[in-house]
């Protein structure tokens, strides 16, 4: 089976203790839940060192599962013929490889005796689902262990799968986030001294923690994952959860967590309880201690709750009600907020008297912030985030093309006020800070976010629109398309397209293979010499045409193309360009991380500016000091670091957030009336050239697919021609776009134009 993998990493060795590797410039994680994994890792307590390495690789599905009886339905619903598990043989084929790579760099470490290795594979790829690109993915993990790790340890590693699972469709990161954080949890606290003591190892007699939450009846277990309760028999699950219902008085005990959303109304059913359950030997069934001896900490928000005792064992949330006249004891956030619980267990229970820290988080909504949505230019109403705008009782309500205005409100008293400082986003990295924001509704998820300040919690909201009713027009490009062309022109033009591809298929086979299999993402049409689409106009290079056919590639530049850039630009005496280097321009998050970094810094900061400080220097180390010594003076704007950029790289993964080439449908225009027209030099014809012109646009798309970092960089080029006053030059044989001089498209697309008409006969004359 023929796969694209077109993601391949390094690894870099390095003597710490502990640490994320990072095996691409493009991860599924954000940075600062990178930096936060890290940290974590680094901290493990001696004589374990944990090394978790993540790596992301991009498959596109292989030629042979496409074939031209492939309709777009099927492609859609992914029923096409061949083998339907490519991407597990494809995370299968990448495992094997990487876990070579990951022994090596595991043998070459010098204190691996305690080491644990984490290869944690990601294949990913895109299917079309009613249209729309959605990110796909298989995912599996492979572990190298030091000879100085106990089998306890190995097995609870081995088999932990996080609860989070990983969402490539959310542009936020924070699901991906979420499952980092958790896998790295699962790895400090299996590996750490702290964990020592829990049900993974068989040391008897044990105590083990379990803080119980408390919602409406029900109690959620909360407890240290390397405590192994997982690995329960359903039986012992059951006789756990009995007698924990018995002593916390519910109705019932569960075991998953759940992502809990508070709001005032919910305190006097939210509490928690922190009991004990103890085992004397491996064979006996757990029982529950009251564990006076126990001290523990009660944090909210990472402040010590001082009214809690170190012996209190519980904690009821109507603490959070104003009481008569006086103020809450304390005092929730609108967002996220975390209880963080340390306890240890008493040296009657266990002599080396551990420490487990729990962590509770959940979402609190006070109804302080609200929405107010004016819809078509209505008068805006109050939308609670939760709710879906345009939702009615499940009916969309919106249309394509709508438009919506969003204010963000804060109650106070009796008095709603507009919040000025909100901040809007639809991708969580490109803020507008404004009073209201304006919506058009697209045919695609609408979603915006909004903050009420730097510091606030992120709020979404998603809108519900009614889908427009479209033709489902099955694409094969084999099938061409003579709806343009007069009745009595189609057939000889269906006749013209069919020996093009017979003589295309004989003397190019992989150009001819590559359309046949990718037949439901490319359309042909053959058009009338009339048609505004084959016009060009005029240009400082060239005259206006009007164009023998041409190849609609649809990059579908996305925002961040803005930043794009070239630099090192080559030139011939004239002034036509050559070649440049791609680069992106520092944007968006980073630019305003390292100018609060400068301006106004913090310890949190100050290491998320470094972070981008780092990643300069693999462009640039003098660039990366020069930014480095204005933050350090605190003297970096927004000019200085416009000179600022990184290498763009040639990895598809990347690529895709510039451009959406890869998953976009291509279109090729053939010009019907005007290759008719021609003057043919003999024995060259007119049906040659009509299989010229086609070879020709065939293989921009072609070029296109085999090499996007080439074609992306001559549009940037195009694009950059009057800012920077260079030319572009002449092609041989066309004007428009990925023709210019230099670029390598316009070689290959002339040189297969040219492989079909033959060679005059000695003597003969333009006819």
């Amino acid at each position: 089976m023929k796969l694209y993998l077109l993601v391949f990493f390094s690894f870099f060795l390095q003597s710490v203790r502990g640490q994320v590797l990072l095996t691409s410039s493009l991860q599924p994680f954000s940075q600062e839940s990178l930096q936060f994994a890290d940290k974590s890792l680094t901290a493990v307590d001696k004589p374990y060192k944990v090394v978790y390495i993540p790596v992301w690789n991009y498959v596109m599905p292989p030629e042979n599962l496409i074939d031209e009886k492939t309709t777009l339905t099927q492609l859609r619903n992914g029923e096409w013929g061949g083998d339907p598990d490519y991407l597990q043989q494809a995370l299968a084929e990448q495992q094997a490889a990487d876990l070579i790579t990951a022994r090596n760099y595991f043998d070459k470490l010098g204190d691996k005796t305690n080491t644990i290795l984490v290869l944690d594979n990601i294949v990913q790829t895109i299917e079309v689902i009613d249209g729309n690109a959605r990110k796909k993915y298989l995912e599996g993990r492979q572990f190298v262990f030091g000879d100085g790790i106990p089998a306890s340890i190995r097995q609870v590693i081995t088999n932990y799968s996080p609860v989070a699972q990983l969402d490539f469709n959310d542009q936020t990161l924070a699901v991906n986030d979420k499952y980092l954080e958790e896998y790295t949890s699962i790895l400090v606290t299996t590996v750490n001294k702290n964990g020592a003591g829990s049900i993974a190892e068989d040391e008897y007699p044990k105590m083990i923690p379990l803080l119980i939450m408390i919602v409406d009846g029900i109690g959620y277990i909360h407890a240290d994952p390397a405590a192994g309760l997982a690995n329960l028999t359903d039986e012992e699950q059951e006789k756990l959860k009995t007698i924990i219902k018995e002593r916390v008085n519910v109705v019932d005990i569960k075991f998953t967590p759940i992502d809990y959303r508070l709001k005032d109304k919910d305190f006097p059913i939210y509490g928690m309880e922190m009991v004990y359950a103890y085992k004397e030997k491996k064979t006996d069934d757990f029982i529950l201690r009251p564990n006076k001896a126990a001290n523990r900490t009660w944090k909210l928000n990472d402040k010590v709750m001082e009214t809690i005792a170190a012996t209190d064992r519980t904690f009821s949330f109507t603490a959070f009600i104003p009481e008569k006249d006086v103020a809450s004891k304390y005092v929730l956030k609108d967002g996220e907020n975390i209880f963080t619980i340390s306890t240890d267990v008493g040296t009657d229970y266990d002599k080396k008297n551990p420490t487990t820290t729990l962590e509770i988080k959940f979402l609190y909504n006070s109804n302080k912030f609200f929405l107010k949505a004016g819809i078509k230019g209505k008068k805006p109403e109050r939308v609670n985030f939760g709710e879906i705008i345009g939702d009615n009782d499940g009916h969309p309500t919106l249309k394509v093309g709508d438009k919506v205005d969003l204010y963000l409100y804060k109650q106070e008293g009796e008095t709603e006020k507009v919040v000025s400082t909100a901040m809007w986003t639809t991708d969580n990295e490109k803020f507008v800070t404004a009073d209201h924001y304006a919506v058009t509704i697209v045919d695609r998820k609408n979603t915006i976010m909004v903050k009420a300040d730097q510091d606030g919690y992120l709020n979404i909201m998603d809108f519900a629109y009614q889908k427009p009713v479209v033709k489902d027009i099955e694409y094969s490009f084999v099938n061409i398309n003579v709806d343009a062309l007069p009745q009595d022109s189609k057939e000889n033009a269906k006749t013209l397209f069919k020996n093009a591809l017979k003589s295309i298929k004989e003397k190019n086979k992989a150009l001819s293979a590559y359309f046949v299999s990718n037949n439901a993402k490319i359309q042909s049409y053959v058009l009338p010499g009339s048609d505004p689409l084959l016009v060009r106009p005029k240009t400082p290079e060239n005259e206006g045409t009007v164009l023998m056919g041409f190849a609609n590639k649809q990059l579908a530049a996305t925002y961040r193309y803005g930043h794009l850039d070239v630099i090192n630009i080559s030139k011939t005496k004239k002034g036509i360009i050559q070649d440049a280097t791609l680069v992106v321009r520092i944007y968006g998050a980073d630019q305003q991380t390292l100018l609060d970094a400068s301006l106004a810094p913090t310890a949190e900061g100050k290491a998320k500016a470094e972070f981008i400080l780092t990643r300069l220097a693999k462009t640039d180390q003098n660039m990366s000091d020069k930014v480095r010594a204005l933050i350090a003076s605190r003297r970096l704007t927004a000019e200085a670091l416009s000179d600022c950029y990184e290498l763009v790289p040639d990895d598809k993964t990347v690529l895709s957030s510039y451009f959406g080439g890869m998953t976009t449908k291509k279109l090729i225009y053939l010009n019907y009336d005007g290759i008719l027209a021609s003057n043919m030099t003999p024995p060259a014809t007119t049906d040659d050239k009509f299989t010229s012109v086609t070879a020709h646009e065939m293989m921009h798309v072609y070029f296109t697919s085999m090499n996007y970092y080439s074609v992306l960089k001559w549009s940037v080029i195009r694009d950059k021609q009057m800012q920077y006053g260079y030319g572009l030059g002449k092609s041989d044989c066309s004007m428009a776009d990925g023709h210019e001089e230099y670029n390598p498209e316009d070689q290959k697309t002339c040189d297969e134009e040219k492989n079909y008409i033959p060679a005059p006969n000695p003597g003969s004359v333009q006819l």
